[in-house]
């Protein structure tokens, strides 16, 4: 039994080195995996904020105008406010 091991440790060594190798790629390649999951998600989480945010830029814009006119009417002005 041991000289079988002597003989044929360089087979052993490279199994052994191999499997080890191959699941550290395969775990590298995991990890980019799922960063590259996780950026895709908070790019569509971001451009979900701006989307809101324009459009509440746009309401706050129409409800000033809004009041500015409100305003102008008020006083009678013959002008609108800019």
């Amino acid at each position: 039994m041991v000289g079988f091991l002597i003989e044929n440790w360089q087979f052993f060594v490279g199994m052994i080195t191999s499997g080890g190798l191959s699941s550290i790629l395969t775990m590298k390649i995991g990890v980019k995996s799922a960063k590259t999951s996780l950026m895709q998600q908070l790019q569509t989480l971001y451009q979900g904020i701006i989307n809101d945010l324009r459009t509440d830029v746009d309401y706050l814009r129409g409800e000033m105008d809004k009041n500015k006119t409100k305003i102008c009417y008020r006083d009678n002005c013959k002008t609108r406010i800019k």
